[in-house]
This record gives C-alpha cells, sequence and structure tokens, in this order.
C-alpha cells in the first residue's frame, strides 16, 4: 500500500535544534508528519514541549507539518520496567507526566521503550512482569483520550529484543499496540520477526515503524540500503500485518558514520524505498 513519509525530529543534522526552523525544512521537503522525539530528559524539560506543548503544535501545523506520535523520553533508569520501587516510582512519574502532554497536544500515538539493560536472563520474568503493570497503566491512560501506547522492540539485552517477550506483553495488555523498528532487532531478522507476530495473531497491532538500516546486529540507525535489511520482504509483512501508518525515520547520527543525515537526503532515500517496496 502506499504510504506518506514521515520523519522524526531527532534526525541528526538538526539534533537539539526543536525550533521553527527545523519545521521549515520539514515544508521546504514536502514532509507532512513528524515524530515527535526528544529522548533526553535534561533537554526535553527545558524545550518548548515542556513550555509550551501547544504552542508546538500550532508551530508545526504553521508549516503543514502533522505530529504523528510522540516518542517518550528514556534512559537508564527511565523506562517501566524497574525493579527498585523508587526508580519504578520516579520513572512512572515522569513517563505519565509526558504521556499526558502529548495527549494534550493531541497527539495519537504514545511511543514507549519496554526496558533499558543490561539485563540478565535470571531477572527477565520479573521485568516482563514489571513492564506488563506498568504498561497497562500508561495505556489505559492513552485509552481514555482515544490514543495508543505503542511498545517498541529493542537490541541487545533489552526487554521486547525477540518476538518471544513482544508477543507475551502483547498479549498480556489488551489495548497496547508495537512500534517496529527496522533497526534493532538483533536475535532474529526482522522478517522472521514479523512473521513470528504474524502466526502469533498479531495481525492490525503495528500502529506505528522506525525506517531505519543496520546490519543485522547492533543498531546503526543508517539510512535504508545502507545495510542489510530486505526492504522488500518487510513491506510485504508489514502490509500481511494490516499496518496503515506512515512511514517514519528515525535516524540521528548513524552510530559509524561521521555524516549526519539531512532532510533532503531523506526525502530521495524515500523514493529509493518506494520503488523497491511499493509504498
Amino acid at each position: 500500500m502506499k504510504r506518506e513519509l514521515g520523519i522524526s525530529s531527532c534526525i541528526g543534522a538538526y539534533l537539539g535544534d526543536f525550533s521553527e526552523k527545523l519545521f521549515e525544512e520539514y515544508e521546504k521537503n514536502g514532509v507532512k508528519y513528524c515524530e515527535l522525539s526528544i529522548s533526553n530528559l535534561t533537554v526535553l524539560e527545558k524545550s518548548p514541549v515542556e513550555t509550551d506543548p501547544l504552542g508546538v503544535v500550532e508551530m508545526a501545523a504553521r508549516h503543514g507539518v502533522t505530529f504523528w506520535s510522540f516518542h517518550l523520553p528514556f534512559s537508564q533508569k527511565l523506562h517501566p520496567a524497574n525493579l527498585d520501587p523508587d526508580n519504578d516510582k520516579w520513572a512512572m512519574d515522569i513517563l505519565e507526566k509526558y504521556t499526558r502532554i502529548a495527549l494534550e497536544m493531541g497527539i495519537k500515538i504514545v511511543v514507549i521503550h519496554p526496558s533499558s539493560e543490561p539485563n540478565e536472563d535470571k531477572d527477565r520474568p520479573a521485568l516482563i512482569d514489571k513492564a506488563i503493570k506498568n504498561l497497562s497503566y500508561l495505556s489505559g491512560i492513552c485509552r481514555e483520550k482515544g490514543a495508543v501506547l505503542a511498545v517498541e522492540d529493542l537490541p541487545r539485552t533489552c526487554l521486547c529484543n525477540h518476538s518471544d517477550d513482544m508477543l507475551k506483553i502483547l498479549r498480556a495488555v489488551p489495548g497496547l499496540q508495537m512500534t517496529f523498528d527496522t533497526n534493532h532487532i538483533s536475535q532474529q531478522s526482522n522478517p522472521v520477526f514479523l512473521q513470528a507476530l504474524l502466526d502469533g495473531g498479531m495481525k492490525g497491532r503495528i500502529e506505528t515503524i522506525h525506517i531505519s538500516d543496520y546490519d543485522g546486529g547492533d543498531e546503526r540507525h543508517r539510512l535504508p540500503f545502507d545495510g542489510n535489511n530486505d526492504w522488500a520482504e518487510i513491506a510485504r509483512l508489514l502490509d500481511e500485518l494490516d499496518f496503515r501508518g506512515v512511514a517514519m525515520y528515525e535516524l540521528s547520527k548513524p552510530r559509524d558514520r561521521e555524516e549526519y543525515v539531512t532532510i533532503p537526503q531523506v526525502v530521495e532515500n524515500y523514493k529509493k524505498l518506494c520503488e523497491v517496496t511499493g509504498w
């Protein structure tokens, strides 16, 4: 199916410059959709998202840009799977605060990381149980406002680094949706991961995606075709899973590249991606 292009506000060449200049670049390049993403809590607290959230919506709208989604901040302690009670309360207070800010802004998709890392195998069941409890709470807040919480697949030892974790969490939290990141899964290939979701009855549960490329090992956040993702097969399986959202690029500075990525580069890259995927 045809998909509109979206670009996360964390795009590398503009990182840290969350101002009207960013949305002028979106408008100049014909990009209509943005994921609002400021992962660093200190930066977010000093940003206009904190001080004037509705003003940010108006600023984007002046340039024809709609916020497709809001990526909650994250860090070593800022996530919904803290086993320490004090850390858990601190993190959940912040995650709830920014979930409510996103909803105040009229944003209908709230993206969340299910954990941080490193995690040991012996702790995994307890971490998943804690994440399920807290994701249920935040998902309920979203549903009350006609929005959805979308938990993201993650790399390395994080929760949701494999389809088994994702299936367990999605089955445990009715109404919880998923963010599929094409640059995170390392224990399976992306097609194998998506096929497992399809076989597990998760059609319609992918709410949004993060597009970038990697080598199948650690995350890289490169432009598509600078890696080994099978984009035609990923697109086919997303269609099978009834994903109906935009093609949201999430590109900071690629971890093993010197150059920052610019919005014009993304627009040109998306033309090639459309040729390969039929988008």
